[in-house]
């Protein structure tokens, strides 16, 4: 399950490393949030941006 790309558990260092293994690993660049969870994910995508990962971002 810790490396299934549907689930994000960890530290952000530790997540932030599962997400660019899964775009290595599978080609996964897009992630669904949920509404009430995304001002929780904006350090993630800070920490993409800062780490040369790619993040697509679409409006509701």
């Amino acid at each position: 399950m810790l490396s299934s790309p549907y689930v994000w558990v960890g530290t952000e260092g530790e997540i932030l490393a599962a997400m660019a293994d899964h775009e290595r690993r599978w080609g996964i660049t897009r992630h669904v949030v949920r509404e009430p969870d995304l001002d929780a994910t904006e350090s993630l995508v800070t920490g993409l941006h800062r780490g040369g990962g790619t993040v697509q971002q679409s409006a509701h």
